[in-house]
């Protein structure tokens, strides 16, 4: 058994009771990972979406949904980025760049900007294990360039859904809310189908 200096005996007692709590956690996520890779595939994606991107060049282009899956790779993972922010989040903005100047409720989610930050480092070995990475966000084109550009991240994995009716955020895949989340997607049966979709808050969160 592993102590710290000058431990008391109280300390300790709870200190075991926490670490079986920690152990049956760690037991029921990995749980709750099996049973999600088993889960059966999605309704097929019957239209060829188009996105605004960033295309070869860095300039915006159209991007169709099929085009988001390299050749070889039939795994899509979808980010929805919140960007504008939620409506109640008074968390500060960006410090510098573009995005600074724009008003606190258009700018980005700080918690999506904090994981897309690190999601951006893994994108190389996420590629090489047959992975396709987008970005998809409710702002405009040119905001979610531009601030990607000053973050750093690769914006060829940017894209932008133009608006509530014709927009992945809200038709698409059912990726619907004002919260942000991860969609998979897959080709299988020469279909584009919605395996999974892993939501920071809504029908899943606790209350």
């Amino acid at each position: 058994m592993i102590t710290f200096l000058n431990e008391s005996a109280k300390y300790r007692a709870a200190r075991e009771k926490l670490l079986q709590k920690e152990i049956e956690l760690r037991r029921a996520m990995e749980a709750v990972a099996a049973a999600r890779r088993e889960l059966p595939p999605g309704g097929a994606v019957r239209e060829d979406y188009v996105f605004q991107g960033a295309g070869v060049d860095g300039a915006p282009a159209d991007l169709r949904l099929s085009e988001l899956f390299a050749p070889g790779k039939d795994s899509l993972v979808i980010y929805n980025f919140m960007f504008p922010r939620h409506v109640e989040d008074e968390r500060p903005g960006p410090g510098e760049g573009q995005t600074a100047r724009l008003p606190l409720a258009e700018g980005p989610c700080p918690s999506c900007t904090a994981l897309l930050d690190q999601w951006d480092a893994a994108i190389v070995p996420l590629e090489a294990a047959g992975v396709n990475f987008v970005v998809v966000a409710k702002t405009s084109i040119d905001r979610l360039l531009n601030f990607a550009r000053d973050r750093g991240w690769k914006v060829e994995d940017i894209a932008f859904s133009p608006g509530e009716q014709g927009g992945f955020k809200e038709v698409v895949l059912s990726v619907g809310g004002d919260l942000a989340g991860a969609l998979l997607v897959e080709v299988s049966d020469r279909h584009a189908r919605a395996l999974r979709r892993e939501p920071a808050g809504g029908r899943g969160a606790d209350p």
